[in-house]
């Protein structure tokens, strides 16, 4: 379910740059008027979700 989740999230943001909205519609607005900090922002913020999936997955396999 997380392995699930975790791709969701990543494809989301892929299917965001590509023209169907969410978070990646954000980065690619971002990006096109050059607004690089908000830009950053929003990859750290990618990074950190992906990140914490994949801890919590970790963390439930060691614990199960």
């Amino acid at each position: 379910m997380l392995y699930l989740l975790d791709t969701n999230i990543r494809a989301a943001t892929l299917l965001g740059i590509v023209g169907a909205g969410g978070i990646g519609y954000y980065l690619l607005s971002a990006s096109r008027v050059l607004e690089f900090g908000v830009v950053t922002t929003i990859l750290i913020m990618i990074l950190a979700t992906v990140m914490l999936v994949e801890l919590l997955a970790i963390w439930l396999r060691d614990r199960f």
